[in-house]
């Protein structure tokens, strides 16, 4: 019976043998990158299940102690609202210096362009005094990543109204804001995501629920700040269907 067991365990490890074997030049690269493509997979559904999802009214309770990190808070701002403005606040109390970065995506349209949606941020900073000398407004129409690594920022931010809302497509931008160091940087160590969820406050505020308001002439008091609510109304004002 023992040798038997024996005789078969043999033919079993003949036959790994064979199937492990590498025959040709192409059969090792092949084997070679499809490793690569099965660990960095692997890494990569590590990191977007180890992404901090923080609610915003708690953001003391996930977070240590005030830190002189730079952080960087990338969206489109399009336009800026109360919401955005709530989680720059949350952001410039707990780190040492915050990016607010206004984004442009080319494969969307945007009336009121990245500068200018800029020039907005800055003016709601300015009045800001909790914002004021701790926020820094940049504009990019690059990778977001890239803009993060050329600041040195320890931690890039994004803001969504719930992960059920926001969820999806964020978790692809996450994808990309992961291989698109290694790939195009090339080989450069991603910048950590971490998310805010709005709180009970801001949990309707959204750029879109803004145009919406302006289109059918509504109030736009307590979602878009004092300092650029005319501004957002004359340039949303003939938006319609175009914004992004």
């Amino acid at each position: 019976m023992g040798a038997a067991i024996e005789r078969e365990a043999t033919a079993v490890l003949k036959d790994a043998e064979q199937l492990a074997r590498v025959d040709t030049i192409e059969e090792l690269v092949a084997l070679l990158v499809f490793t690569v493509i099965a660990l960095l997979g692997i890494w990569v559904l590590y990191r977007l299940d180890s992404a901090p999802v923080w609610e915003l009214a708690k953001i003391d309770e996930f977070t240590k102690a005030v830190d002189g990190d730079r952080v960087l808070f990338a969206g489109s701002w399009n336009p800026p609202h109360a919401g955005h403005v709530a989680i720059l606040r949350a952001l410039a109390k707990r780190h040492g210096h915050v990016y607010a970065c206004v984004g442009h995506n080319a494969k969307k349209t945007y009336l009121v362009d990245a500068e200018e949606r800029a020039r907005l941020v800055r003016v709601v900073v300015d009045a800001d005094p909790v914002l004021r000398g701790r926020v820094t407004v940049v504009a990019t129409a690059g990778y977001v990543w890239r803009e993060a690594k050329r600041l040195k920022c320890a931690a890039l931010y994004r803001g969504v109204r719930s992960w059920r809302a926001d969820g999806f497509s964020e978790t692809i931008l996450h994808v990309l804001n992961l291989v698109g160091p290694l790939v195009l940087g090339p080989c450069i160590k991603p910048v950590a995501t971490r998310y805010l969820a709005a709180d009970a406050a801001h949990g309707d505020c959204s750029s879109s629920e803004v145009r919406r308001r302006v289109l059918a002439h509504e109030p736009l008091e307590g979602l878009v700040p004092r300092a650029i609510r005319a501004d957002v109304r004359r340039l949303y004002a003939k938006q319609g269907d175009k914004c992004a």
